[in-house]
């Protein structure tokens, strides 16, 4: 048994009104093996069955610890259900007996920031994988309120474990072609991020620094057909007129011809005034926060989060917004 108690009395008073839930700590064939979750009062309470359980007193603490997976589930659950808390204890008995105890000065108190978001999280109580994914997703997702320098590269992190599961795709390109394509397709599904791109306006996206990402990541690397491929993927006058700005800067990398071709497609498309919310999500996430991860994480830009706030920071603040919607939707609607 693990009892586990917290800051706050999130749960019924009365014991017949307390919360119960199973999760589940190991799948084989067609048997599932269960913990039992028991929410009252400040408390949560961890109770299970093990063949075998190691002698030493780290139970929560070695690799891939079952006992620890029910634990961080238990605990995700109330964070992003119900409330922030913090952790005033865990007390693990094996047999009535106390294993090991971990105070409160010596728990890492991740739990204790508010949240701009409410998940359901229900399917941390479901079949293994999923339940194990979203515990990875939704553990990223808490760090990224904790930790707010660092709330870009956590937020990617949750955003690239769905990804990957959900498209089964292990290249990044793949990844996010796949989500492309179900953006265009299944858009009714990615309600949070799409009613988030229907506020957006030109000024939002202009205050992004996207002629590098135009140039490094479309002409650089492809040349002016894959700008020209690129470009008439989009439809959306918000993004087109980005593009639009942006090539006064690039002019100079092109044939006068290869110029003319693509800023003739630009001002037809802006003259028709389509709005193509998914344009703008393909926009901010799959191609200028791709580009932000890309220069961060492999070094090719300096730390955003160095010293003092700057505009580096600002920007990577900025997108995690429209970042984590998406991360919503795909946990809610897609996992």
């Amino acid at each position: 048994m693990i009892i586990i108690k917290i800051s706050k009395q999130l749960f019924p008073e009365k014991l017949d009104d307390k919360i119960n839930k199973k999760i589940i700590y190991y799948s084989k064939k067609d048997n599932n093996y269960y913990d039992k979750v028991e929410y009252s009062k400040d408390t949560i309470k961890i109770s299970g069955n093990r063949s075998k359980i190691d002698e030493s007193k780290n139970l929560l603490e070695s690799k891939n610890s079952t006992f620890y997976y029910s634990l961080v589930k238990s605990l995700l659950y109330v964070y992003f259900n119900i409330d922030c808390f913090e952790v005033n204890s865990i007390k693990v008995f094996k047999n009535g007996n106390k294993v090991v105890a971990y105070s409160e000065d010596s728990i890492m108190q991740v739990f204790s920031e508010k949240k701009s978001l409410e998940i359901n999280s229900e399917k941390l109580f479901g079949e293994k994988y999923i339940s194990d994914t979203m515990m990875n997703a939704l553990m990223n997702l808490t760090m990224s309120y904790k930790y707010k320098d660092l709330k870009f590269d956590y937020t990617w992190k949750c955003f690239n474990t769905l990804i990957r599961v959900i498209f089964n795709k292990h290249k990044d390109f793949d990844m996010l072609k796949e989500l492309k394509e179900d953006l265009e397709e299944n858009s009714k599904l990615y309600e949070k991020s799409i009613k988030f791109a229907d506020e957006v306006d030109y000024n939002y996206l202009d205050k992004y620094f996207v002629n590098g990402m135009i140039y490094n990541n479309i002409l650089r690397q492809g040349g002016a057909k894959s700008m020209i491929e690129s470009v008439r993927s989009f439809n959306d006058k918000r993004v087109l007129c980005i593009f639009k700005k942006v090539f006064d800067y690039q002019k100079n990398k092109m044939e006068p011809k290869e110029y003319d071709n693509i800023k003739g497609y630009i001002d037809s498309e802006i003259k028709k005034k389509n709005k193509k919310n998914t344009d703008v999500i393909r926009f901010i996430i799959l191609k200028y926060g791709y580009y932000l991860r890309c220069k961060f994480f492999h070094g090719e830009q300096i730390p955003a989060n160095f010293l003092i706030f700057n505009a580096n920071l600002l920007e990577l603040d900025r997108i995690t917004e429209p970042l984590q919607l998406v991360c919503v939707d795909l946990l809610e609607k897609k996992l």
